[in-house]
């Protein structure tokens, strides 16, 4: 919250205006990558847990071409409907965030397992590590487009700390399996 107060702060109303409303249309087509599967995919991985790479791994891919196709979508919709270069940019670069939206399937593996600590501890350092880069970006006054990639590293980092937290419990992506009937 301090973070969020220093970067409305630090952009003024016109450009933290904008930099929410290109995170608020990213965030309108988004809900297409995640194709409403959270609350199925926990109860199968509650009630099948013997199958959960072939599971997660499915879900995963679905997931990730949910947020290309959500990608593809709002870089049409904005070069169509977004009269602001900035903006438009802004946009098409926090729409890359969507990409590792898919690596959320981890956290519906800890949920089924009752072990939401570790999804938890990973969201928690990825944003304290997110709010360190905002605040070095508020320090030396970077332009609002940096802004943008942060909030895409942010969700990066996320990413990446499901994964560890996925593989310091024992666990491998690389296990993960496709299959198309299940994603059928």
């Amino acid at each position: 919250m301090v973070v969020a107060s220093w970067l409305a702060r630090e952009l003024q109303p016109e450009a933290f205006g904008m930099y929410n409303y290109a995170v608020s249309f990213v965030a309108l087509f988004g809900l297409l990558s995640y194709l409403g599967l959270d609350g199925i995919v926990t109860r199968d991985l509650v009630q099948r847990p013997e199958t959960h790479q072939r599971l997660l791994g499915t879900v995963f891919v679905l997931r990730l071409a949910g947020g290309l196709t959500a990608i593809g979508l709002i870089a049409v919709a904005a070069f169509l409907f977004i009269p602001d270069e900035t903006s438009r940019w802004l946009i098409i670069i926090i729409s890359a965030s969507l990409l590792f939206d898919a690596f959320n399937v981890v956290d519906f593996w800890f949920q089924s397992r009752v072990e939401n600590k570790y999804s938890a501890t990973a969201r928690s350092i990825s944003i304290v590590l997110g709010g360190l880069i905002y605040i070095g970006l508020i320090v030396v006054r970077a332009s609002l487009t940096a802004f943008g990639v942060a909030f895409v590293l942010q969700q990066a980092g996320k990413a990446a700390a499901l994964w560890l937290v996925y593989r310091y419990r024992g666990y491998r992506l690389a296990a993960w399996t496709y299959n198309g009937a299940l994603a059928r």
